[in-house]
């Protein structure tokens, strides 16, 4: 436990000892003319921003002996997946709230999709449009 404390102080001296170089050369260099405070305000946001970051992945992670690679690749490779299920559970959602619309466009699709099968030609898929009396 006294190595994980330790871990995490000596992680949290590192952030401060980068944002303090950060603001040191933001101001001494004053970045192309700008005004003095803004590189400040941008190296800040920028390292909080990665700390954050970095503090997610972590917690996240169980593995202590990873690369960094891999680490961020399995965070953003989580964050896909979870964006495309929140996208899935939309559409889901959506298919619901008119079912016999789904189910008429979806037949529909199969049936022009078919329509040049053996199948779909000895039944004439090409003649169904979309008309409800003829589909049911």
């Amino acid at each position: 436990m006294a190595i994980l404390g330790r871990s995490k102080f000596i992680r949290c001296a590192l952030v401060i000892t980068i944002l303090s170089i950060i603001i040191a050369t933001g101001q001494s260099l004053e970045l192309l003319g700008m005004l003095r405070p803004l590189p400040s305000v941008l190296g800040v946001l920028s390292l909080g921003g990665m700390a954050l970051l970095w503090r997610d992945i972590s917690s996240k992670v169980k593995g202590e002996n990873r690369t960094l690679s891999s680490l961020l690749s399995q965070y953003f490779a989580v964050k896909v997946v979870g964006w495309l299920g929140k996208r899935q559970r939309g559409k889901l959602e959506a298919d619901t709230l008119n079912i016999r619309q789904v189910q008429e466009e979806t037949l529909l699709k199969r049936l022009r999709k078919n329509a040049d099968t053996c199948y779909g030609k000895q039944y004439d898929f090409s003649s169904i449009k979309g008309n409800h009396s003829t589909l049911l």
